[in-house]
């Protein structure tokens, strides 16, 4: 994003603190979850200083998750959610007094306005600059059901776990793909090495390269209010890739509306399974109508949509 918006014709600086020189020089300031940093949120104290002798000077926190719903089974939750209040209630604070809260997700920025003035919804975005996102996909002879460990807890694999290992059972051409973390795996007991595999994800720029090894991207996730505010970034990125999924109802998923199959209660998974293993045509149709969705939050697009907000 920082590229487009340079493109656009903005002064980008991005970073991981924010330089004194940077305060005179710059007109708009976005921190994203600040509070993973005390020393970012002393940074947005510094905006909020200069803001008081300063005209023109606008501050916007950018969350992309619900940290005060966050459960108590989620990795972060000790240290970014209610399991460490004294962080949460900085950040709490810090939302009531910017100028803007941004939410990539409308459920998500309806969650937030309790805590802020104004909140918009700016959506995720992706950059087809990032070779690996276009990469080809290698042949193969199996249909590959993915699932990675950026998108879901463990917990949430419950609603899919029998529909899977009944798929695998029945459909010999299947495999099972987990990315990111071996866990998503052994949640599988019972399934046999020759009918699953793991992909690491390795560097961060590494990512997009995961989905190259998918051709049905799953998405369960449990009816809990913290999975209610997610965004659609799992569907943008099997858009991106072609990659038709299946997926839990959530209001972000229903939103996005296309390149899939929603799976509105757990029986449902099964029977979006089979349709698509053994549609092929169906996958590259939902697959091709994805992508055509993502185009519209390539980085280019969606900068205008971050211009908007800065100016309005």
């Amino acid at each position: 994003m920082a590229r487009a918006l340079d493109r656009a014709g903005l002064t980008i600086k991005i970073g991981v603190s924010l330089p004194d020189e940077y305060l005179a020089m710059l007109d708009v300031f976005v921190f994203a979850n600040p509070h993973y940093s005390i020393e970012l949120c002393q940074d947005i104290e510094k905006c909020l200083q200069m803001k008081k002798t300063k005209s023109g000077i606008r501050v916007i926190i950018d969350l992309d998750r619900d940290f005060f719903g966050m459960p108590s089974d989620m990795p972060e939750y000790e240290h970014l959610g209610p399991g460490n209040m004294d962080r949460l209630g900085v950040l709490q604070t810090l939302l009531a007094q910017v100028d803007i809260v941004t939410a990539p997700s409308t459920a998500l920025a309806e969650k937030l306005k309790q805590y802020a003035k104004r909140v918009e919804v700016v959506p995720h975005s992706w950059s087809r600059s990032d070779i690996l996102w276009e990469k080809p996909t290698p042949k193969r002879t199996m249909v590959h059901l993915g699932i990675v460990n950026s998108h879901l807890h463990n917990k949430d694999l419950s609603l899919i776990r029998e529909s899977v290992k009944r798929i695998l059972v029945e459909e010999k051409q299947v495999l099972l793909v987990a990315g990111g973390d071996m866990d998503l795996l052994n949640a599988f007991t019972g399934i046999l090495d020759d009918r699953k595999m793991f992909v690491p994800i390795g560097q961060a720029r590494d990512y997009p390269f995961v989905f190259s090894n998918f051709d049905i991207l799953l998405v369960p996730l449990r009816d809990i209010k913290y999975n209610l505010c997610k965004t659609d970034l799992p569907l943008l990125e099997a858009g991106i890739r072609h990659i038709p999924w299946v997926a839990t109802d959530i209001p972000a998923f229903q939103e996005w509306g296309v390149g899939g199959i929603l799976a509105a209660k757990k029986g449902d998974w099964y029977t979006a399974l089979q349709k698509l293993i053994k549609n092929g045509e169906l996958r590259k149709e939902l697959g091709e109508s994805g992508r055509q969705k993502a185009e519209q939050r390539e980085g280019d697009v969606v900068a205008q949509r971050w211009i908007e907000v800065f100016t309005n």
